[in-house]
């Protein structure tokens, strides 16, 4: 016998993830749409005729889902403002700059140790950049391993520019600046861009389901499915 109760994993995530961000906006979608389902059904009889004349009803349902409307409009501003907050978080990781990992103190020392190891990656061959950037490494030098990492990467950049290819010197340098590159990252952020993933697509789940319920309450799907089923029926 088929199990019609088993969840599908993926909805099973996407509303955990709803509820994770946004459970009280959840909520309050949910409990107007039971209202919303409590005084229709008041509306008719048990024997399903109409309490009142077709204009009254038309116009007492209208209020009805005025009433889903208003919630509704509140949790999807709420959504949408949370998935702007989401994008400008983006911006900030995509804009986000080496220097303001360091201290002040350390970017004080950085303006003061600027051009000279700027001078050195213009004029010192890559081998020796790239041997430098290793020691800076190893000695866990924050300062060092920005400036080199800013100056010996527009070396690299320019050397490619004028002489495209690949070469032994060019790939021990890049792979010293990335490796300096990774010392300065966040070490939080690949952490805190997902949690801004998860906080977007739950708002955006959130925002679409106002829509959705709508619909389902105001008889737009059981008319569409009354229509397919018209129109494929054999």
């Amino acid at each position: 016998m088929l199990d019609t109760t088993r969840t599908d994993p993926a909805m099973a995530r996407i509303d955990a993830n709803v509820q994770e961000h946004f459970s009280a906006e959840a909520g309050r979608l949910e409990r107007a749409g039971e209202r919303f389902q409590a005084a229709k059904a008041k509306l008719t009889r048990p024997d399903g005729s109409r309490v009142y004349g077709d204009a009254e009803h038309a116009e007492r349902e209208a209020a009805l889902l005025a009433d889903y409307d208003a919630v509704g409009a509140e949790v999807k501003a709420t959504a949408e403002e949370a998935i702007a907050a989401g994008r400008q978080e983006f911006a900030k990781f995509d804009g986000a700059s080496p220097l303001d990992r360091l201290t002040a103190e350390e970017q004080q020392a950085a303006s003061v140790r600027a051009a000279f190891i700027k001078e050195d990656c213009e004029t010192q061959p890559l081998a020796q950049l790239a041997a430098r950037a290793r020691a800076v490494l190893a000695s866990g030098d924050r300062v060092d391993a920005y400036l080199l990492g800013r100056y010996a990467g527009a070396r690299l950049d320019a050397d490619r520019q004028r002489s495209p290819g690949q070469s032994l010197e060019r790939a021990a340098l890049a792979e010293a600046l990335q490796e300096l590159r990774h010392h300065l990252a966040d070490p939080r952020a690949a952490e805190r861009r997902e949690r801004a993933e998860r906080r977007i697509s739950a708002a955006q789940v959130l925002g679409g389901r106002v829509g959705l319920k709508r619909r389902d309450l105001d008889g737009t799907w059981d008319a569409y499915r009354e229509a397919m089923r018209r129109q494929y029926a054999f």
